[in-house]
Parts: C-alpha cells; structure tokens; sequence
C-alpha cells in the first residue's frame, strides 16, 4: 500500500462546533469547506482554530501527485488563514487591552473630578451655612436636613425676637407701675390703689424675668444650631446627582453615570 499522504483539515468554531472537510477556497471575511455534508461558507469570525491532518488512502501516482499539489494549495491557505486568524486575535487582544486601559482613564478622571466637586461642595455648603444655618445643606442635595437646620434656626430666632420684645414691654410696664406705686406711697394716697400698683409691678417684672428667660435659651439653641449646621455642611459628604449637576463634559458625563450607577 502506498504511503503517499493525502489531506484533510478539523475547523473548531468560536461555538464548539467541529468540522473535519476539505478547505477549497477562501475570501477577505469566509472560507468555503467542503464536508460529507456539502460546501459550507464560513464566517472567518467565527473559526478558533484550523488543523492539518494526514492519512494514506493507496491512490495512484498521477492521483498521489495531484493530491500532493492539492495538498500543498490547501497547507497555504490553511497556513494563511491561520496567519489571519492569529492577527485578528491579536488585535482584537489588543483593542480590548487598549479598553481596558482607556475605561480605567476615565474611571480615574471621574473619581479625580466626582472627589474634587465634594469637596467644593463641602466648602461652599460651609459657607452658606455661615450665613444661614440650613442653607449649606440645600447646597449639598440634602434637603431634609436643611429644612431641620433651616427651619430649627428661623423658629428659634422667631423666638428669640419675640422674647425680647416681650421683655422690653413688660420691663417698661414694671418700671411704670413701680413709679406709680411710690408715688402712690410718698403722697400717701389711699394704700388699697398702692398695693394694687404694687401687684402689677410684681407681675410685670415676673413677665419680664419669664421673657428673659426665654430669650437666654433660645439664643444658646441659635448658636447650638448655628454650629452644628456648620460643622454638618463642612464635614459630611454631599448627595451628589450626576443627572443634573455633574460638572462633566458630555463624554465624561456618561461615563460618571455608568460608574456612579453600575
């Protein structure tokens, strides 16, 4: 029996598929392989990887060297295509090398930038709140403790003015009624009319006390208030929202959001 080889090629596709046939031609993107199922035109795309084979099917010597020059023509181009194939994984090996590298660009970028507008966030937030408690949380998204702040400092300033006020009126009254009681007493008018002063000199300088009071609590709530916000705004991290205040360009917008969400 001859020993003369004869050929036939295994194709492993991208799917699991194996195919063992004959490659008779190729094109820029397919490969026409022959089967005992027919002509098959494979994507390029779409085979992993290519072998030779050999067997000895005791041919003639015009069918050995026919088959010999065949053989030749299809290790050409199955050394081709496996060439193509190498460079085609290699440069989709280095596409995705160079993603790679680019995604973890721009993950840096917006962690730098997403980092940096805390930051201005929190200084500015520290700034508002010096000038109204509440304010600089507004500034950071965060309303609800704005609203405590803000709402907390405007009730006890309210409360602070209100106090005075009252203190002011019922000091003037006790000072009033005072007066009239000792004038009462040093013109000796009847006693019952003196005492009568007397008592609502007493209540007014209660009432006025009482105010005073007040007002001394409220205006250490007003600094407890004012000190905390300031320290909340200065020191907490901001609720940023990317959909409407990135401060990104369009490009590195998307980019922040599919970090900020993914």
């Amino acid at each position: 029996m001859s020993t003369a080889p004869a050929s036939a090629e295994t194709l492993y596709l991208e799917n699991g598929q194996v195919l063992r046939g004959i490659v008779v031609g190729q094109d820029r993107e397919t490969v026409r392989f022959r089967t005992s199922n027919g002509l098959l035109t494979i994507p390029k795309t779409q085979i992993r990887r290519m072998t030779f084979d050999r067997y000895d099917p005791g041919d003639t010597e015009a069918e050995k060297e026919a088959r010999r020059k065949s053989e030749e023509e299809r290790r050409k181009i199955v050394e081709e295509l496996n060439r193509e194939l190498d460079r085609r994984r290699e440069g989709l090996e280095k596409k995705i090398e160079e993603e790679d590298d680019r995604k973890q660009e721009e993950r840096a970028f917006f962690q730098n930038e997403f980092l940096q507008e805390k930051e201005r966030r929190k200084k500015e937030g520290f700034q508002r709140s010096l000038i109204l408690p509440g304010w600089g949380q507004y500034h950071k998204n965060q309303p609800d403790r704005g609203k405590i702040y803000m709402g907390s400092f405007l009730t006890l300033l309210g409360t602070v003015l209100l106090a005075d006020y009252v203190y002011k009126q019922s000091y003037a009254g006790y000072s009033k009624e005072n007066n009239n009681y000792a004038l009462f007493l040093y013109q000796r008018h009847n006693p019952i009319f003196a005492y009568s002063y007397y008592q609502k000199a007493v209540a007014e300088r209660n009432r006025a006390n009482q105010s005073a009071a007040i007002r001394t609590g409220a205006l250490l709530g007003l600094g407890l208030v004012y000190v905390i916000s300031a320290a909340d705004a200065r020191y907490t991290d901001p609720e940023l929202d990317w959909l409407t205040q990135s401060p990104l360009p369009p490009q590195q917008f998307q980019i922040a959001f599919r970090y900020a969400f993914e």
